[in-house]
């Protein structure tokens, strides 16, 4: 019987080339959240058309207001959340990886968006999240759906949102190399 993988928070689900639902097709969610109750994620990889200032009704006190809103997942696209990566850490804000955190006190997340990012600091604004009940993500990886790995920062914020997918299975190896590389399956 295979080993079952880990879940918890920050791990990355990587669509299996065959997950053909359309929110999810060639995704890669970041898991916020895995306990009894469910799971919560963010797919890091869906850039919208979408802009911050759009989002946000204002441009003015936007530092990068052409910076594109995400689509976390189908679950209330209404509701916009922030994963940033700041050399401070914001009050209220839940760790996911090492120094990536969600959320945090608004005031301050506002202050951010419209300050000039320091080197090595930065954020991605969510539209929706990604949500299972009970159970229903280990039963969705039991038939195939996904692949978990642990998480890595540079593919949330320094890889192109089109190129992470396929990054991240070639950072997997072996014949998750095959899988990344071949047209039939993408």
């Amino acid at each position: 019987m295979p080993m079952q993988p880990i879940l918890g928070r920050g791990q990355f689900l990587i669509a299996h080339p065959s997950l053909t639902d359309p929110n999810f097709r060639r995704s890669v969610v970041l898991l916020c959240n895995h306990d009894e109750n469910g799971s919560f994620g963010l797919v890091i990889n869906h850039a919208t058309d979408m802009s911050v200032a759009e989002a946000l009704g204002k441009t003015e006190t936007l530092a990068d207001p052409s910076a594109k809103i995400f689509k976390g997942g189908p679950v209330k696209n209404e509701q916009l959340m922030m994963l940033h990566l700041y050399h401070t850490e914001i009050p209220h804000s839940i760790e996911i990886i090492d120094h990536v955190r969600l959320g945090g006190e608004p005031e301050i997340l506002q202050e951010k968006l419209a300050s000039e990012a320091h080197p090595g600091e930065a954020y991605r604004l969510f539209s929706g999240y990604s949500g299972w009940g009970r159970n229903q993500l280990r039963q969705e990886i039991e038939q195939g759906a996904w692949i978990v790995c642990p998480a890595r920062t540079e593919f949330i914020f320094e890889v192109e949102p089109d190129q992470i997918w396929q990054e991240v299975l070639r950072s997997l190896g072996g014949p998750f190399v095959l899988m990344a590389a071949d047209p039939n399956l993408n």
